[in-house]
């Protein structure tokens, strides 16, 4: 803490009038000394990090509620994709062609399984989306949740009651 000194008028004229005398010595009467935390103290920090949340959070609101769009807003996962998906039971190479209309995404799943229509949804840099296949000519339902990233995605893929397993996709440019 650093000590400041300040004169306190009161204490002054309260001193002359006991003793006739200013205290202290001097013409400056008494002084007083507060602590003042010091800014590398930790409740200097407090009052620095307040103010500094005084300035900031306000700034945080009028952003929220305006409504700024961020990039991750700007998502568009529309193209051809190649994945990559890895399970117990092995690694697969299917591809994948996406539209996106809003949040919504629709699409085709090419794969060893065949073709087979997807539809799921984009929500900022989330995705999902499912595929109904037919494995040995049981149906089953392939739901993949991940995130984007320009122009690659990854997550996690659940092949219904059959395992699950680890995705990721690459945007193709051809």
């Amino acid at each position: 803490m650093s000590a400041l000194a300040i004169r306190d008028p009161k204490r002054h004229e309260q001193a002359s009038g006991q003793n006739g005398s200013q205290a202290g010595g001097g013409s400056h009467g008494v002084s007083r000394v507060i602590k003042m935390p010091h800014r590398g103290s930790v409740l200097g920090r407090d009052l620095h990090q307040h103010r500094i949340v005084q300035i900031i959070f306000p700034s945080l609101i009028l952003f929220a509620v305006l409504g700024i769009p961020s990039r991750a807003d700007d998502t568009d996962v529309s193209g051809l994709w190649s994945l990559k998906v890895e399970s117990a039971q092995g690694t697969a190479n299917p591809t994948i062609s996406l539209r996106q209309d809003g949040q919504k995404i629709s699409g085709v799943y090419q794969g060893r399984l065949g073709e087979a229509p997807l539809e799921g949804q984009i929500n900022s840099r989330s995705i999902k989306f499912t595929v109904s296949l037919k494995f040995q000519d049981q149906p089953i339902l392939v739901k993949y949740t991940g995130t984007v990233e320009g122009d690659a995605m990854q997550g996690s893929v659940e092949f219904g009651d059959a395992g699950s397993g680890r995705w990721s996709a690459k945007r193709r440019r051809d």
